[in-house]
C-alpha cells in the first residue's frame, strides 16, 4: 500500500483499488472475529471487485479483443471483470490452506507482472507489483516459521486478509497490463 503513495497523480484508479482492498481487508477481519457465512463473504468480494472494475475502469474488454472476440458492451465487460476478479480471489483463498503455496505463487506472479510492467514502460505499476512481492515474501516467511506449530498457527497470524487482498491486486494488475 505504501508504494501507492509514490504513484503519479494520474494513477487515480488506485483510489478505487485501495477502497476495494479495504473492503476485503475489513471483511477478512470481521470473518476472523465472527465467522461470516459464505454468501456474505461472496457479496463482499463481488462488491470489492465491482468497485474496482467500475470506478477504476479496469475491464476485461482488452483481453477479449486480443483473443479475437471483439468489443463487448460496457455493462457486460463490467460484469465479466467483476466475476473474473472474484473468481481469482476465491482461487487463491482456496489454495491458502496449503502451507506457503498461495504465497509462493503470488511471489512468482507478482515478479512476472512487475517485470512485464517494467519492460512496457509502466514503472509505477512495476513498483507496486515488486512492493507486493516483497510484502508477500515476508508473509511466506511467517507461514514457514510457524509450520511446525499447531495447524492453525500460521492461519492465526496471517488470516485470509493478505491472501484476498493479494489475489485482488494480482488479478487487477493482470487486467491493467
Amino acid at each position: 500500500i505504501v508504494a501507492v503513495f509514490f504513484l503519479p497523480r494520474h494513477y487515480f484508479f488506485m483510489d478505487a483499488v485501495l477502497s476495494s482492498s479495504a473492503i476485503l481487508f475489513f471483511t477478512g477481519i470481521y470473518d476472523d472475529l465472527v465467522n461470516m457465512s459464505p454468501p456474505k463473504k461472496l457479496i463482499a468480494q463481488l462488491l470489492a471487485s465491482f468497485v474496482t472494475a467500475y470506478f477504476a475502469d479496469i475491464r476485461i474488454d482488452p483481453v477479449l479483443v486480443a483473443l479475437g472476440v471483439g468489443p463487448i458492451p460496457y455493462w457486460l465487460s463490467i460484469a465479466m471483470t467483476t466475476l473474473a476478479c472474484t473468481f481469482f480471489i476465491n482461487v487463491f483463498n482456496f489454495i491458502d490452506g496449503i502451507d506457503g503455496l498461495a504465497c509462493s505463487l503470488a511471489i512468482m506472479y507478482l515478479g512476472i507482472l512487475g517485470f512485464l510492467f517494467a519492460e512496457s514502460g509502466h514503472a509505477a505499476m512495476a513498483g507496486v507489483s515488486f512492493a507486493l512481492a516483497g510484502a508477500t515474501i515476508g508473509l511466506v516467511r511467517i507461514v514457514w516459521l510457524h509450520k511446525g506449530e499447531s495447524p492453525d498457527a500460521a492461519a492465526a497470524i496471517t488470516g485470509d486478509d493478505p491472501v484476498c487482498n493479494d489475489a485482488s491486486a494480482r488479478s487487477l494488475s493482470a487486467l491493467y497490463a
